[in-house]
């Protein structure tokens, strides 16, 4: 083998129905890695997961099987990445709590006609916080937003209310952020398309890359 050829990428797709032992595979190649390396502190294999809750699930699953080292870099979230590969020096994020706090606040001060009663039950700022993060996983800013909900407006008017409250909230939540000078941490795939448009990235070195848990992706990836 040549020895520019050592270094062109390979892709592997493991394809399957739930179930199947595709998380099982890449963990079992994960285990192979982390036991031959020298260095416990290697940062040059990453396990990307969508959600916190999964990296803990996979977390666990290592430690049981008696698999030491220090997994907080190693296996990890998308957005967690994308904060260290960015040069986002100067960026203060919010937290989960800190959105949660936010809506919450939001919802409390809003006089609501479509979600009146809906606001007062306990889940309901749950759900909104639930909402935001979904809506800029997918990369939709308040400007997109309000275009898709204008559509839904002119396809089901009588639940005119319901879309404009939402925006409202989105926007609402949106604007008390940059007051405090803040990006919600969901922003991460924002600031990377900003960022990827005028070169501001660090590219990061990784011997093997495994991605695992995602069933959906932003217009980002399309």
């Amino acid at each position: 083998m040549k020895t520019h050829e050592k270094h062109i990428p390979k892709l592997i797709l493991l394809e399957g129905c739930a179930g199947t032992g595709k998380t099982n595979a890449c963990l079992r190649e994960l285990e192979e890695e982390i036991r031959i390396t020298k260095d416990p502190l290697e940062s040059n294999l990453l396990f990307l997961l969508p959600t916190l809750e999964h990296r803990e699930r996979v977390a666990d699953i290592l430690l049981r099987r008696s698999v030491s080292g220090f997994f907080h870099r190693l296996i990890t979230t998308f957005d967690d990445v994308l904060k260290s590969s960015l040069k986002l020096g100067g960026i203060n994020f919010a937290s989960d709590v800190s959105r949660y706090l936010i809506v919450k606040d939001l919802i409390g001060s809003s006089s609501f006609e479509y979600f009146k009663e809906a606001a007062r039950t306990k889940g309901f700022v749950g759900l909104v916080s639930a909402l935001v993060t979904e809506f800029k996983e997918s990369l939709l800013d308040s400007e997109d937003l309000e275009k898709r909900l204008q559509i839904l407006e002119k396809k089901f008017p009588l639940s005119k209310n319901k879309y404009q409250e939402i925006l409202s909230l989105c926007s609402a939540y949106e604007k008390r952020l940059q007051e405090a000078g803040l990006k919600d941490r969901h922003d991460a795939l924002f600031l990377l398309e900003e960022g990827l448009k005028r070169g501001e990235w660090q590219f990061p070195r990784y011997r093997k890359i495994w991605i695992d848990g995602f069933f959906d992706f932003s217009k980002l990836l399309n």
